[in-house]
């Protein structure tokens, strides 16, 4: 072994956050969970995002006397985006720490690793927001996922379609990548279903300033509506001149993170009209809003989807615990196979469906970008506003 890797696993044996319970009870018993999150690399924001959820979640957690009368503590570290980085945390989680559950898995890759890790050691994992399809499609006993699976991301985009928007012509426009390809999938498969007409199909490389041959082309196919996969920044950028291109025909971008705040800010009135699936809404409950303000109370901005699903998962990792009665892996696995626990990301249980094992089901819901601020159009009980439709 090199210094460089001894040094790495050294770093990764240090925790990011020691212990979180209140200050009232000082001389409780505390119960232990691993945590490995992204605090470093390409989605550090996240990753602290998520810690900060955690650390509200224990909090209140400890605040209403803990687990079964012992405090709550986190042990967070840092994968940096690595899977090689992640699976070396989880042998240290269970050889040295003997912890009873480990939550983590922000992207797909990290959160495959550690699945298959964490079957391998009998040790349950929680995974917060990994979406690849298969992660939850291979049997595992010890692996349970509060995101939903990649294919149901647009589901709510498909179904306020299906409801009664004119038009079967379609178009699809595709970043050239993994989630890409998966959208793409998905919505061919509707289309099939709903017997739309596919009029044209184009993908684009990330970061592409050139496209002007496929505005043009979309153009030329006259869809009643456009299925676009683009994150921000390329994203407002191509929606606005598709929306010069294409004025009669509708806009979905099928890429929850860009309902996050400040998305579309810069593309104003040019992105107005366009709708965005979402995998949550802060406004649906009381615990979501609850949630939503003392995040920004705390941390001074506002969190979106993927803090909820942290805050989540700490709560059901909590009552599993409770639940089982024992802090050890086996009967925690038991409990969280049974398990139904309201928090702000909505209820949370884990069940067998649509081939998936031990998958959550949460909602999903359509934004509409106003030109200044998002509104609810799906589902119905959740509706804020009428959808604008382009003019025919």
């Amino acid at each position: 072994m090199n210094c460089r890797f001894r040094r790495t696993l050294l770093f990764l044996a240090l925790p990011l956050v020691v212990m979180l319970f209140s200050p009232v009870v000082t001389r409780a018993e505390k119960v232990a969970i691993g945590v490995i999150l992204p605090m470093s690399g390409t989605h550090a924001a996240f990753g602290h995002m998520q810690k900060n959820s955690m650390i509200l979640a224990a909090e209140e957690i400890n605040s209403r006397g803990g687990i079964n009368g012992e405090l709550l503590e986190l042990d967070v570290r840092d994968s940096g985006g690595q899977t090689r980085n992640a699976r070396v945390i989880v042998d240290h989680f269970v050889n040295d720490k003997q912890y009873a559950v480990v939550l983590g898995g922000f992207s797909s890759s990290v959160a495959a690793g550690l699945a298959d890790k964490c079957e391998q050691m009998r040790i349950p994992l929680i995974v917060v927001t990994g979406s690849e399809d298969t992660i939850t499609l291979q049997d595992y006993r010890f692996v349970f996922r509060v995101a939903p699976p990649r294919s149901r991301y647009p589901v709510a985009a498909l179904d306020f379609y299906r409801s009664g928007i004119n038009g079967s012509r379609i178009v699809l426009i595709t970043e050239q990548s993994n989630y890409g390809d998966a959208m793409a999938r998905t919505v061919k498969q509707a289309a099939r279903e709903s017997r739309w007409t596919i009029s044209g199909e184009w993908k684009f490389e990330m970061g592409s300033r050139d496209l002007e041959s496929l505005y043009s082309q979309a153009a030329a196919a006259e869809p009643d509506a456009i299925f676009l996969t683009a994150f921000p920044p390329d994203g407002p950028k191509i929606i606005a001149e598709l929306r010069k291109s294409n004025p009669k025909a509708v806009i979905f971008n099928l890429t929850p993170a860009s309902t996050m705040a400040g998305s579309y800010a810069q593309c104003g009135l040019n992105c107005e009209g366009v709708m965005n699936p979402s995998l949550w809404f802060p406004e649906a409950g009381k615990s979501a809003i609850r949630y939503r303000d003392n995040y920004l109370a705390r941390f001074e901005t506002e969190p979106d989807y993927h803090g909820a699903q942290a805050y989540g998962a700490v709560m059901v990792a909590a009552q599993a615990i409770r639940k089982s009665g024992a802090a050890q892996p086996e009967p925690v696995r038991d409990a969280l196979e049974g398990i139904s626990v309201n928090t702000p990301y909505g209820k949370i249980s884990f069940r067998q469906w649509g081939g998936f094992a031990n998958q959550n089901d949460p909602a999903n819901y359509l934004f509409q970008w106003t030109g200044s601020s998002f509104e609810v159009l799906w589902p119905e009980e959740f509706k804020t506003a009428e959808p604008v439709m382009p003019i025919n």
